[in-house]
């Protein structure tokens, strides 16, 4: 029974052993908020509070996220219905509406920094995106969004329409400026394969999809 029990506490203590470390490279104690950075993978994660279980890329992002939690929690459907009368397009999809940021979920279009290979060889495509999603919302007479969530830099994930009720999300996808983030859900895949079919926007020649080129431009 005693070596039976020794074995016990020395597995017991073996285990600790090899636990401790990994805490405390984890990170330190949580802040104010419930979170703490993660020394082991980056970002900033949650263990307590509204934000509890989540991860974020910075804390600000989780301080915005907060916000709109407590924005969402507000709304009597969860939905929060947003217009601005300063419109900024940050990229082909993203934008700001009066002070509150908003990328346009179920969507990815080339990043700002991006180049494509077109018929008449490299051309900055990110650009490009975003010149299109300025184009739509002009001709649509605006743009508002409608939002129940939010990503790890503390944004709005929604989708956006133009003064007449048109999809804004679909048509970026549509016109081959954007692709269909299919990682988080199949929605614009039709959209995607018209304008691959009728080589559209980035289809008319080669290009990284936008989350693999994000991933070989992060430091």
């Amino acid at each position: 029974m005693m070596g039976t029990a020794l074995r016990t506490s020395a597995a017991i203590l073996a285990l600790l052993l090899v636990a401790a470390p990994a805490a405390r490279a984890h990170g330190g104690g949580l802040d104010r908020y419930g979170c703490h950075h993660n020394r082991i993978e980056g970002g900033y994660h949650c263990h307590r509070g509204p934000l509890a279980g989540r991860a974020f890329a910075t804390a600000g992002a989780a301080r915005r996220a907060e916000w709109l939690v407590d924005t969402l929690d507000a709304s009597p459907d969860r939905t929060v219905h947003l217009g601005g009368t300063r419109v900024d397009v940050i990229d082909g999809d993203t934008v700001d509406l009066d002070g509150r940021r908003v990328r346009l979920k179920g969507i990815d279009a080339p990043e700002m920094a991006q180049a494509c290979t077109g018929p008449a060889g490299t051309y900055p495509c990110g650009v490009q995106a975003r010149q299109e999603l300025i184009r739509l919302i002009n001709a649509g007479g605006g743009v508002t969004c409608d939002a129940a969530e939010f990503d790890d830099y503390g944004r709005y994930l929604g989708v956006c329409r133009d003064a007449g009720g048109h999809d804004l999300n679909a048509a970026m996808v549509d016109a081959g400026w954007a692709m269909a983030y299919r990682h988080y859900t199949d929605a614009y895949v039709p959209q995607e394969e018209q304008a691959r079919e009728g080589h559209r926007g980035i289809w008319a020649g080669t290009f990284t999809a936008p989350w693999a080129w994000r991933h070989a431009h992060t430091p």
